[in-house]
């Protein structure tokens, strides 16, 4: 009478060879999902350049300078802004932070600030998957 069946030593060596493959496709997976958040806050920096823009169109060529500042038609940045609300932030799924006249917080993965944020010019920065400022920068070519 034969018995059919996995040896224990045989069962182990599937399980160390899982282990291995899951050793190497984590670390790849995290770093994939980190560049993919990083490429979507690089998405919320054109489209709230898209708006600044728009912002200056309505306003003879003034950018906002706050949060609080209106263009000619009397609506703010973050009404410019499609929904008026600010992108989400793909590290913490709620509305993106925007700092005016600063950088961004070191640390907060996703935020977006202007800096230098004046009627004339401004410069738009964002940190990425580490927490640092990303070397992208957009601005109004001045």
């Amino acid at each position: 009478m034969s018995k059919k069946g996995f040896t224990l030593v045989e069962l182990m060596i599937v399980v160390l060879v899982i282990g291995i493959l899951a050793a190497i496709a984590i670390p790849n997976f995290l770093s994939l999902v980190g560049r993919a958040r990083e490429a979507s806050t690089k998405k919320n920096m054109h489209l709230l350049q898209t708006a600044t823009e728009d912002f200056a169109a309505v306003s003879g060529g003034r950018y906002p300078d706050d949060a609080s500042s209106t263009s000619d038609d009397g609506m703010t940045l973050q009404q410019h802004i499609p929904n008026n609300v600010f992108p989400e932030n793909p590290f913490t799924q709620s509305p993106a932070i925007v700092q005016f006249d600063a950088d961004p917080t070191a640390g907060a993965q996703g935020e977006l600030a202007f800096n230098p944020a004046t009627v004339d010019s401004y410069k738009i920065k964002g940190t990425g998957a580490d927490g640092t400022m990303m070397s992208l920068v957009l601005s109004n070519g001045h």
